[in-house]
């Protein structure tokens, strides 16, 4: 009830997942931020839970709340898995911090938005705007293993709460952003 209230009374919420690093492996984490929490919820302890799901369908169904993240699309689409009553068509103000930073490059440079995509992960935006990369020493981890340690949990957190923060000053230097 904490985490649905959380993110319903906030305007932009940063996702992302995590899962083991071998194709078709089941998604262990889900973390979802605000600009001042971060929830790290673990779906294989989870994986049964109604509430869950019922809280995940509500706020990712929210046309106020942006969503944010870093290959946004996959995560959201791990989420779907998780709660099936989510279609993907039905979550509304995705926004992939990838592509809109391509997006950004290719109106000035005048090159492809593919192009100017290479290249571009959640740490070097974390440096261009944040002035600090982001360690992405643990996305290879094992994160099936419990108990997870502190700097895993760490690690996810910062994954999604990075985004939101990214979020916030790049609609203000890309512009025409929601």
């Amino acid at each position: 009830a904490g985490m649905r209230m959380a993110l319903s009374e906030t305007d932009v919420m940063g996702i992302d997942t995590e899962c083991i690093p071998a194709k078709g492996s089941p998604t262990c984490l889900l973390q979802l931020a605000t600009s001042s929490a971060a929830f790290v919820v673990d779906l294989l302890a989870l994986s049964e839970s109604v509430e869950l799901a019922d809280a995940l369908t509500t706020v990712l169904q929210l046309d106020s709340l942006t969503k944010v993240g870093f290959d946004a699309g996959s995560d959201v689409g791990r989420m779907c898995k998780f709660a099936p009553a989510i279609s993907p068509s039905k979550i509304a103000s995705v926004i992939d911090l990838q592509s809109l930073e391509a997006s950004h490059r290719a109106s000035k440079s005048g090159k492809s938005k593919k192009h100017c995509k290479e290249g571009i992960s959640l740490s070097s935006l974390a440096q261009q705007y944040l002035g600090r990369p982001l360690n992405k020493s643990m996305q290879v981890c094992d994160w099936s293993r419990r108990p997870l340690s502190a700097a895993q949990v760490r690690y996810a957190a910062l994954d999604a709460w990075v985004p939101v923060q990214l979020y916030k000053l790049m609609r203000n230097h890309v512009g025409h952003v929601k």
